[in-house]
């Protein structure tokens, strides 16, 4: 269902990464289509700054445990 979603946004174009858009806003808590809509944000956005925001969102997001459920659900 993930991949069909991030087609809609181009998102299967892109080389998958250590993190990403959609793991720092939500991670498993997001429905699918919320998932594909953030990585498609990311297609749009790319960018070297963008990335280092990421990065660094990431990091404050492993360190508060932010978005861990086990086996999401995507309830928020």
């Amino acid at each position: 269902d993930l991949v069909a979603e991030r087609d809609k946004y181009n998102a299967n174009s892109i080389k998958p990464g250590l993190t990403g858009w959609a793991q720092i806003n939500g991670r498993d808590a997001l429905y699918i289509p919320d998932k594909a809509r953030y990585d498609g944000d990311y297609y749009k956005k790319q960018s070297l700054f963008f990335d280092f925001k990421i990065i660094l969102k990431t990091a404050i997001s492993i360190l508060k445990s932010d978005g861990n459920i086990e086996g999401g659900t995507g309830r928020k």
